[in-house]
């Protein structure tokens, strides 16, 4: 069965973009007339909205199908055409194939001696729960550096050790 969902990756407490909003907009003056973005490196929830903005002002949905598994894409030369076939059966005829095959950044997770036996609560980034974990009153350990890490510290931080207003 197909279904038009959205994977939640990426959507560690503090996840934003870290490039200026301009490298993360279309060029199409539709879009500029009616968004208008919050911060200049938006979080991932703006992101999200954006691109559903995008989605439904392109009318993306009615073209799409999501967790399509590609079996095979062929280019047929005496058609000038891809023959795309999908594992639940569905067959395709297209001038233009974009294997868009998965995220661009590899996750890591390091292979230490005993990650498997350990009993508290360990979450890698890229694969945030939906919903969010209680981390109140928990010691809490960010391992890595990078834009990641950094982002996560700036909102993991408060919850630990509030700011006074």
């Amino acid at each position: 069965m197909l279904t038009n969902c959205f994977r939640y990756w990426n959507r560690y407490p503090g996840a934003r973009v870290d490039s200026a909003v301009p490298h993360y907009e279309f060029s199409d003056s539709a879009l500029w007339k009616e968004w208008l973005w919050k911060q200049r490196f938006p979080g991932s929830a703006e992101l999200r909205a954006y691109f559903h903005h995008v989605a439904d002002t392109w009318n993306l949905r009615e073209d799409t199908i999501f967790e399509a598994y590609v079996n095979s894409a062929v280019w047929k030369e005496d058609e000038a055409r891809w023959l795309i076939t999908t594992r639940h059966g569905m067959v395709f005829k297209a001038r233009f194939f974009l294997a868009n095959t998965g995220f661009a950044a590899k996750r890591y997770t390091p292979d230490w001696k005993g990650i498997e036996t350990f009993r508290g609560t360990w979450i890698h980034p890229s694969y945030w729960p939906k919903e969010e974990p209680d981390l109140k009153g928990k010691k809490i350990a960010v391992i890595g550096t990078g834009s990641t890490g950094l982002q996560l510290v700036q909102d993991l931080a408060p919850r630990k050790f509030p700011i006074p207003l």
